[in-house]
């Protein structure tokens, strides 16, 4: 069955979908964007459903799920956490040479990583 659903910002500012009826999460929902053209989301959760106060209809408020391949908070190199605004982890920008300060250091795998000063 195929779903209505719009983008709208929730309380807490960040972006997720209104959808006409009801949904589960893990289910996907095509939104239709401003400029007409169609994303499809995973709902990563139900954070209200119930009934329009203005149309009457049921609609559902949804936290939309993230992406690794979009790289939100996930290096798309190791898949370990790094920061929202980049899509690579220190590690895998340049082995952690500089990213560490250009000192040795012990990596996640506990091997042992000569620095570079360059």
């Amino acid at each position: 069955m195929s779903h209505k659903a719009t983008y709208t910002q929730l309380r807490d500012q960040s972006w997720g979908v209104r959808v006409i009826g009801t949904v589960a999460a893990g289910q996907a929902v095509v939104v239709t964007k401003k400029d007409g053209t169609l994303k499809t989301e995973i709902v990563a959760r139900v954070l209200w459903s119930g009934h329009d106060s203005k149309t009457g209809t049921v609609v559902s408020l949804c936290s939309i799920g993230s992406s690794r391949r979009q790289g939100r908070g996930i290096c798309v190199s190791c898949g370990e956490q790094c920061n929202p605004r980049y899509r690579k982890c220190l590690d895998c920008v340049d082995g952690g040479g500089n990213a560490h300060g250009g000192m040795s250091y012990y990596d996640r795998n506990g091997n042992f990583v000569l620095g570079d000063d360059d």
